[in-house]
């Protein structure tokens, strides 16, 4: 009999000085759209192409919607505390139970880059993906040409471990590098 079980509380609020985490619905598309989800910049290092119209970004928050009932389902909307405005996402992906793990993945409009705005994001959801969840190890991956996505990785604690050499198909074609990085239960927290 395993001991240890995440704690399937799905995406609740969660809140910074700067922003509110909360989920994101049909309601967030013409922000969604306008603000990232239409910029081949900042879909570059996505799974994902650019959309081609505010109606595509609107089914995608209608299917993400559906899952919110699901307790290991947490995707959450970056949004400006003093407005409400979504700017980006930020979710907690290949959630094992088995394993007690998941990877961090994120993406922000052009706008708020280089502003601390992801790193404050990323903190947030990772002490609550160990804290409060009870995943034991959150990793990420960034593109070799995506150096401040790594950036963000090390400003939140995460560790440095290693290279998946040519791992990932970018949405321009190129095939890049992947760096790992992790954060395990018992690492030292970071204050940004």
């Amino acid at each position: 009999m395993r001991l240890h079980h995440l704690n399937s509380i799905g995406t609740v609020t969660l809140e910074t000085s700067r922003l509110i985490l909360s989920k994101i619905g049909p309601e967030d598309a013409e922000h969604m759209y306008n603000n990232w989800a239409n910029d081949s910049e900042v879909t570059k290092y996505m799974t994902w192409e650019p959309h081609d119209s505010v109606g595509v970004t609107r089914q995608i928050l209608e299917n993400w919607s559906n899952h919110y009932d699901n307790g290991n389902f947490f995707h959450w909307a970056i949004r400006l505390k003093d407005t409400g405005m979504a700017i980006g996402t930020i979710s907690l992906l290949d959630v094992s139970d088995a394993r007690l793990s998941c990877e961090l993945g994120y993406c922000i409009g052009q706008k708020w880059w280089h502003q601390g705005y992801m790193s404050e994001a990323a903190l947030e959801v990772l002490k609550f993906a160990i804290n409060q969840v009870g995943f034991v190890r959150v990793q990420a991956e960034h593109c070799g040409s995506n150096p401040n996505s790594g950036g963000v990785m090390r400003k939140i604690g995460m560790t440095y471990e290693g290279v998946r050499r040519k791992a990932f198909v970018t949405t321009f074609n190129t095939v890049e590098d992947l760096h790992m990085y992790a954060f395990v239960a018992g690492d030292s927290w970071v204050e940004i």
